[in-house]
Formats: C-alpha cells, structure tokens, sequence
C-alpha cells in the first residue's frame, strides 16, 4: 500500500445474537500480522477489509476480475486424461456449486446425467449442451431414468443407490445438516465417501484459468454492499438463483 495513510476505523455489516436485521457499524481496523497483508475487498459479503498471513498469499496473472465462487470440485477426484470418455457421474440438485461442478465435468469430456427440483436449472443445464437425454424431468425418479435408459453399473459418482461398486459418493458442500447413507450398501459396494467444500492451492490456480479461458462461467448476481439488509432477506425468501456479490461502490 506505500506511504499510503490507513484509517483507523472501517465500516461493516455485523449480525446479532438476538437481532434479524443486521447493522452498518464502524469498526477499529484489524490488526495487520508483522508478515501479513492488509487487504480491502471490492466485492464482499459484509467485511471491507481483513488481514492475512503471508502464506496465505496468492499470485495472479492473465485473470480479470470476477466476482464468484470456486466451482467446487476437488482435482484428485477428477478422471485421468486417458478414461475422462469412459466416466458416467449422475449429478444431483444443482445449486451453484453443481453448476459450477457441471461445468467442470463437461470440459473434462465425461457424461453426466442431471437431477434437479426446478425446472430452470435443467434448462440451464440444457443451454450448457447437455443432451435432453441426459436430464432427468422434474418429477421423475432417477433411479427409475437410471433403468430405463440403461445406466445401472454405469455411474461413477453419486448416491449409494445409484453407484456402481467400488464408486464414489462427493458430497460438495452442504446439502443439508444430516445426509443419511445406507452403511451396509456402502459396505457391499464398497463406496468411497467425500466430504469437501473447497480445494486446495494448485485446485484454486486452475480453476481461475478455467474461469479465464472461459470453459466455467460463475453463476453470480451483483448488488451493492449497501443492500446487504433487503438481500438478507430475499435470500431467505429464495428470491436469489444462485449466489449473489455485494460490491463496493469503488468498483
């Protein structure tokens, strides 16, 4: 930051014990680690500025700015280059973070067969490139569109109930407090279960190249930090898609 001056204070959305609204408040500037940064956000949810160890630290280049979230898919669990063709992953409820995981695994290059409860994020899926065939209509049970196209054995990554033995089952995020699993079918099959909500370093470096080439396009709306409180609530009346970026009015 140079011989730039630092303010004192900042200002920031804080939430209550107790209080539903929250409240605009002025706050002493955190301190700054003797190795660390002093960071200013342009898009946030809430916290203008913050502080980081340097180890945290992370380079850019040739990236514009964006406002999203990391598509949520770890590498390790990505298909090697010689059998992307052959891997079939059934993917189940898509929020942002299926979408953004939907995205992935089309540029890898395997099937993918899409779930939802709500008719426009199939579409979505559909202006992807996803073939018709490939989307379960809402409504309709998967396991019974798993039969009558043909893909028992054939799905590599989803629900016990749907996945071939010796497959997987990512859970991204959380879906919900408690994900009950059948542990005897986990057992017979002998399932490996993920947990994860984020990569690591080198996950987070190639998913901003994806962003930057244009193969992931984040599903985010932006607001301004100012309407934090009306955003508040329309996210708890489900009037927000996807996720959504409250910017400062320095952008």
């Amino acid at each position: 930051m140079g011989s730039t001056a630092l303010p004192p204070t900042m200002h920031a959305w804080r939430k209550h014990k107790g209080n539903r609204n929250p409240v605009w408040e002025e706050l002493p500037l955190p301190l700054t680690p003797a190795t660390g940064f002093l960071v200013k956000l342009l898009a946030s949810g809430g916290t203008i500025q913050f502080t980081s160890s340097s180890e945290f630290k992370i380079f850019f280049s040739n990236i514009s700015l964006c406002h999203s979230d990391q598509p949520l898919l770890d590498i390790e669990d990505r298909p090697q280059f010689n059998e992307k063709y052959t891997l079939t992953p059934a993917l189940n409820a898509r929020g942002i973070c299926g979408f953004n995981a939907l995205q992935i695994v089309r540029a890898i290059g395997a099937r993918v067969i899409i779930s939802d409860l709500r008719q426009e994020k199939l579409d979505a899926a559909l202006k992807l490139g996803v073939p018709a065939e490939d989307i379960v209509p809402v409504g309709k049970s998967v396991q019974d569109f798993v039969k009558e196209n043909g893909l028992q054995g054939k799905i590599d990554t989803i629900l016990e109930f749907l996945v071939r033995p010796g497959g997987k089952i990512l859970c991204v995020g959380t879906l919900d407090l408690v994900n009950g699993l059948d542990m005897k079918i986990g057992i017979r099959k002998r399932l490996s279960i993920i947990f994860t909500y984020g990569g690591q370093y080198r996950d987070l470096v190639e998913v901003l190249d994806l962003i930057a080439k244009g193969v992931i396009q984040p599903q985010v709306e932006l607001g301004k930090l100012q309407d934090f409180p009306r955003v508040l609530k329309e996210l708890g009346e489900g009037k927000i898609k996807d996720r959504i970026a409250l910017v400062s009015d320095l952008v």
